[in-house]
């Protein structure tokens, strides 16, 4: 995994804050979420992705996966 720069966030009104070290800098990624007939099928490209935020500091991985549709949050 390559570094890019890291920023703070805020995320739902509040800043996040790495729940091992308390830093407040993050990296952005992305990751795919694979479904086994997908990967069977090698078709991984149309999985859903979610965001990872890695700590500047420390490298532990938040992972943020979009609610799915009809999700009342």
């Amino acid at each position: 995994m390559r570094r890019g720069e890291s920023t703070s966030l805020t995320i739902a009104g509040r800043a996040l804050r790495c729940p091992v070290c308390e830093h407040d800098r993050f990296w952005t990624r992305q990751a795919l979420l694979p479904k086994r007939g997908l990967a069977f099928l090698d078709l991984e490209w149309l999985s859903a992705r979610a965001d990872l935020q890695v700590c500047d500091r420390c490298g532990h991985v938040l992972w943020f996966v979009p609610p799915a549709r009809g999700d009342v949050r």
